[in-house]
């Protein structure tokens, strides 16, 4: 899961996965990485595998870490 590989105008190359690309922003925790992951979300959706982000971040940081607190919030469904 940490890695895909997609094709381009130049043939194909290895891109790190949404998963491990949200998991990199989340370690570093800047404003505009929480940006980038709340956009990540709203981009790739339902093919986000959601469980194996917050698996690996609770196995980094903890249950508690407002990292995980944030991730929690930014994939809850919501309600409109």
């Amino acid at each position: 899961m940490t890695r895909v590989r997609l094709a381009g105008p130049s043939g194909t190359a290895w891109y790190l996965s949404a998963e491990a690309t949200a998991l990199f922003k989340l370690l570093f925790f800047r404003g505009k990485d929480q940006l980038d992951v709340e956009k990540l979300v709203a981009v790739h959706g339902e093919f986000l595998d959601k469980a194996y982000v917050r698996r690996w971040l609770v196995e980094m940081m903890g249950d508690g870490d407002e990292r995980v607190v944030f991730w929690d919030r930014t994939v809850r469904p919501t309600t409109g």
